[in-house]
């Protein structure tokens, strides 16, 4: 079976553990049952919950660069199920197995701070994840004219007929067709990168909610805690009151 690797970027600067979630369905034609799993060299730093979709969940938020996850797939044995398939020797023939691994890495930059970042700021991430660079577009936009412009020029000065002609003619459209698809390219990267954002600032005002409403719960217990204060230091106060009175009595007495 076809190797493949993808990328993971969690997001450790939130308050709750970063989770990044995986979409996982049959190829085209595949109609017989599917066991797969998970494994993983650090299993009490991630957490991979199935019910709904595959929830991979970094817990505490400590990352390593030497945790490794790999998603292994194959066709369920003849009279085995989702927990005996890998005890099958299928599962130790690479050309019966499929496997995912997953590169895995954190965001290095301030979310808080992205909804500023201008347009000729590249936005990067670790070395294992994505490179992505907001504005490339835009630029590419803005040079358009001049592109074209630049275009007619080259064609208008060349001096090449026939065959030459035909073949430079060819090149050109080559070197445009490469351009068209490396623009393609990064419009694909720039709307991952905007998914990936757009979730990690949904985290942040989750946390920002989150926070807020413990912060009302600590002013509640803070307030009710001054209140059995002030009550004590009133009792306190009486207790010695009384206790002073009692010595006075037992002094006039004798």
């Amino acid at each position: 079976m076809p190797y493949f690797k993808t990328f993971l970027c969690f997001d450790v600067e939130q308050f709750a553990d970063a989770t990044e979630e995986l979409e996982l369905s049959r190829a085209i034609g595949v109609n017989h049952p599917i066991t797969w799993r998970i494994r993983t060299n650090a299993p009490t730093r991630y957490i991979v919950n199935p019910a709904y979709g595959v929830t991979v969940r970094l817990v505490k938020n400590r990352f390593h660069p030497s945790h490794k996850l790999i998603l292994q797939a194959m066709r369920t044995p003849p009279k085995c199920d989702e927990r005996t398939a890998w005890k099958h020797e299928n599962a130790k023939n690479a050309a019966c197995v499929q496997t995912i691994r997953l590169g895995l890495s954190t965001m290095l930059m301030n979310i808080d701070y992205t909804e500023n970042v201008s347009s000729d700021v590249s936005v990067t991430f670790a070395p294992h994840c994505y490179q992505l660079y907001c504005g490339c577009l835009e630029r590419e936009e803005l040079s358009s004219s001049q592109s074209v412009d630049s275009l007619q020029s080259v064609m208008a000065q060349s001096s090449t007929i026939g065959i030459d002609r035909i073949r430079e003619l060819e090149n050109l459209l080559a070197m445009l067709n490469a351009d068209k698809q490396q623009i393609q390219k990064n419009a694909a990267q720039g709307m991952t990168l905007k998914k990936v954002l757009h979730k990690a600032l949904d985290a942040r005002r989750s946390t920002l909610i989150a926070l807020k409403g413990r912060l009302i719960e600590m002013k509640k217990q803070t307030r009710r805690w001054k209140e059995e204060l002030l009550e004590s230091e009133a009792e306190l106060e009486n207790f010695q009151r009384s206790r002073k009175e009692y010595f006075v009595q037992q002094c006039s007495v004798s």
